[in-house]
């Protein structure tokens, strides 16, 4: 499965780059900073993670990224974050919660692509233990209703033969 990536950044070498270099793995869709367009890109496009390059002056971004998780248009994609590692260290200090991913740079784009992937790969494992889990608890639920009945369909006919 291919995953649909929205990219933002106001460096936008960083973001050709990576759209260049991630092409083969994700369908990626660049976006600008301006929010009617960021709301536009999310209803049409529906993208699995929002890919962020910020620099020191990510204030602006952080404020959008919690206007966002608060829209209608917003469907629960990933936020993915990608800085210096002092612009990161300073969005945690502010919001540990800013991101659901933070990758700091310097990064070849390979590792960069792989990081996002295998962040992707998590999320479905995890999905799939929770599914497994359930049904295992449902089935467990399901025998148990099914012992009950028989001991009450067995108590009910021990009167009967005696």
């Amino acid at each position: 499965m291919r995953y649909k990536i929205l990219v933002n950044g106001k460096n936008s070498a960083l973001v050709m780059d990576f759209i260049q270099h991630s092409g083969g793995y994700f369908k990626t869709l660049s976006t600008t900073d301006y929010w009617p367009d960021i709301v536009g890109h999310f209803e049409l496009f529906k993208p699995d993670a929002y890919v962020c390059f910020v620099d020191f002056e990510f204030e602006k971004t952080l404020m959008q990224i919690g206007t966002l998780r608060n829209d209608s248009c917003y469907n629960g994609a990933a936020i993915i974050i990608i800085g210096d590692s002092d612009t990161c260290d300073r969005i945690e200090e502010v919001s540990k919660y800013a991101a659901n991913l933070m990758i700091r740079r310097p990064i070849s784009q390979d590792n960069l692509t792989l990081m996002i992937t295998h962040y992707f790969e998590e999320i479905e494992e995890a999905g799939k233990r929770a599914k497994a889990e359930e049904e295992a608890k449902q089935a467990k639920q399901t025998k148990q209703a099914a012992d009950e009945i028989k001991k009450a369909l067995a108590a009910e006919q021990k009167p009967a033969e005696e």
